[in-house]
């Protein structure tokens, strides 16, 4: 069986957050968040159904 692939990041501690100064500035790093997380389910999703096909013509 293959190693588990991992590219888990966690995010900085708490002391290292830097304070939104307007909305605008605030809604423009949670939809970047959100767009980076969809992004890597994504890849993990693609990933899976790879490992999936190359297991499946492997064992034929």
């Amino acid at each position: 069986m293959p190693a588990a692939r991992s590219s888990i990041r966690f995010s900085s501690p708490a002391s290292a957050l830097v304070v939104s100064a307007t909305y605008e500035d605030l809604l423009r790093k949670v939809r970047a968040v959100l767009f980076t997380g969809r992004q890597r389910i994504e890849d993990a999703w693609l990933m899976m159904f790879h490992d999936i096909g190359r297991l499946i013509h492997i064992s034929r």
